[in-house]
């Protein structure tokens, strides 16, 4: 499940491949994207904004993906296969020997010139891996009053690069109950889940050494509640709970004993 974390290791990972280098081939099934033109046309930055990938061509324009739930990025000495019957979106470029592809993305378009990438930045909001003022995010999410705390997190027009299992870990790590409104939490205590998030998001940054997220860098499970339904919790025993999010259909994990609902925090 892609996050802020996961999307800056894409893009430095990405680099060695693309970047500074001209495509030499290119496929996609998105006609938007003019690959025939980026033929010989150097990538000149790959950068990345909360949960979106931009692939830049100088003044040209530029790549902008969005993973979703189900894209991913692999890399390949051949041609990747077009898929024949699923409408799953594919790009692929090659620059040098190796293939770059990346499969079934939510969002696979082209802005030309910068135009658009700068219009969806202006809709996000800061980038928690990257300079941002806490406070400033803290005061928007409080604004959104009765909105439960872990809808508000998932809010990337706020704070972008939050996903789903960030949302779950920061409110067991800061001891709130994901049905809290936004509104009844203090400043203070939002602020320091925003806080919280970035310095994990940093953390998994920094010290990846491979496929799975980490917001316990102790000994044991490497994850504090997301994905440990019916376990025990690892604080105080009680079962962890799982809630689904009917609208979203997106799962949220707690523990009812350390994560106990209050009127104001």
């Amino acid at each position: 499940m892609p996050e802020g974390d996961s999307i800056h290791r894409a893009a430095t990972r990405m680099r060695p491949v693309l970047l500074g280098k001209k495509i030499e081939e290119g496929l996609t099934t998105k006609a938007i994207i003019p690959v025939s033109r980026l033929i010989d046309r150097e990538v000149t930055e790959i950068d990345t904004h909360g949960k979106y990938l931009f692939i830049r061509f100088g003044t040209f324009g530029s790549i902008r993906i969005h993973l979703g739930m189900d894209g991913r990025y692999f890399y390949r000495r051949l041609a990747p296969p077009f898929p024949p019957t699923q409408p799953v979106h594919l790009l692929a470029l090659r620059a040098g020997k190796a293939w770059m592809c990346c499969r079934a993305p939510k969002i696979l378009d082209w802005d030309a010139p910068l135009v658009r990438e700068q219009e969806v930045r202006g809709l996000s909001g800061q980038d928690l891996l990257k300079e941002h003022d806490s406070n400033v995010i803290a005061q928007e999410m409080q604004r959104l009053g009765d909105l439960p705390i872990a809808s508000a997190l998932l809010r990337q027009n706020i704070a972008a690069g939050i996903g789903n299992v960030y949302k779950s870990e920061i409110l067991f790590l800061e001891r709130v109950h994901p049905e809290t409104a936004t509104g009844d939490l203090s400043l203070e205590k939002l602020k320091a889940m925003v806080d919280r998030a970035a310095w994990l998001l940093q953390r998994n940054v920094v010290s990846y050494t491979r496929d799975r997220r980490t917001t316990r860098f102790g000994m044991g499970p490497k994850l504090s509640v997301y994905g440990r339904g019916d376990e025990p919790c690892l604080k105080c025993g009680a079962r962890i709970v799982r809630m689904v999010d009917r609208e979203m259909a997106r799962s949220t994990y707690f523990c009812p004993s350390c994560q106990k609902r209050r009127a104001s925090v």
